[in-house]
């Protein structure tokens, strides 16, 4: 539904207004992202691209940027093009770093995400930390669970399941807080990987593919259900 009427809305911006027209393709991009269409996403994402450049909208751009790298190209594992995006989404960034804590701390967490997946795990676990702290200090309830995600993936790495139980634990009391609920079935589905108990490691898993079939991005959706 979401989609159909971002798609009847750009029609009609075509014709009326290149602002609405780069904001609808801008919201279509986290849409199609979403449910896993990226060929469109990206196509819509480099038409977005200029229309911003062209209205001079930096809060648009970094916001845009950040979106493709986390949701689009992370997603695919394309680690150098996320990087990419991320570079772009700092630069702008860093003109008004004070307006833009929020897009600071979704910075800081895909620049984590690159770093835990193809670099060094100190430098993640340095930039989840700090993520971690804008988080914390601007009340950023939202980014809660996915920092705490995070954080035990890279404490998983670092062979200390015990503090990655606490983080993903922790994840689930985020999200009962207005955290981001797309993270709950990882999260559910890293502690069902912890659990010892037979009966606790079912339950988790159930819980898993519950939320996954109510609330996921779709490549969460494959994983849960593979």
């Amino acid at each position: 539904a979401a989609l159909n009427t971002l798609n009847e809305s750009i029609e009609l911006a075509r014709e009326t207004s290149r602002n609405f027209l780069a904001r609808f393709i801008g919201s279509r991009v986290e849409v199609l992202t979403y449910i896993g269409r990226f060929a469109e996403a990206e196509t819509d994402f480099e038409q977005a691209i200029t229309l911003f450049m062209m209205m001079d909208d930096e809060q648009a751009l970094a916001e845009l940027y950040l979106v493709m790298g986390y949701e689009h190209h992370s997603i695919l594992k394309q680690w150098d093009e996320a990087q990419d995006c991320f570079h772009q989404a700092s630069l702008l960034i860093n003109l008004r770093p004070d307006d833009y804590a929020e897009f600071h701390a979704r910075l800081l967490i895909g620049k984590g995400q690159v770093e835990l997946k193809t670099g060094s795990l100190t430098e993640a676990q340095k930039l989840f930390n700090a993520a971690n702290a804008i988080v914390s200090e601007k009340n950023l309830a939202w980014w809660q669970p996915v920092v705490d995600y995070f954080q035990g993936q890279t404490n998983l790495q670092l062979n200390d399941a015990p503090a990655a139980r606490v983080n993903f634990q922790h994840g689930i009391v985020a999200i009962d807080n207005e955290g981001c609920p797309d993270y709950l079935p990882l999260i559910l589905l890293e502690l069902a990987h912890l659990e010892q108990n037979a009966a606790q490691k079912a339950v988790y898993l159930e819980n898993c593919l519950h939320a996954a079939d109510s609330h996921a991005r779709f490549p969460d959706k494959i994983t849960c259900f593979d």
